[in-house]
């Protein structure tokens, strides 16, 4: 299952990119860093995008792991991308 990160390169992101990834799963992890995103990428063997739209394209599972103050403009933003069907957490 493919399996998007939003904000995948803080520690929590991490964990569960690693997690998953061990899991079977593809992983994309999502941020606007690209160094940091490469870095995480590389530490978990997952993909990094810094693409909004082509992160969630296609993931059955969206995790969104940002900080509170961040929430609800990530939310506002990937919204448009969601397709039926997807599921979308929060950590």
């Amino acid at each position: 299952m493919k399996t998007a990160i939003i904000g995948g390169y803080g520690k929590m992101g991490r964990w569960i990119a690693g997690s998953l990834q061990r899991e079977g799963h593809d992983v994309v992890i999502y941020g606007r860093n690209r160094e940091k995103l490469e870095i995480a990428a590389r530490e978990n063997n997952a993909v990094c995008e810094t693409d909004l739209k082509k992160a969630v394209d296609s993931a059955g599972l969206i995790i969104v792991s940002v900080n509170i103050d961040s929430f609800e403009a990530v939310i506002r933003q990937m919204a448009p991308f969601l397709n039926d069907g997807q599921k979308v957490i929060d950590i």
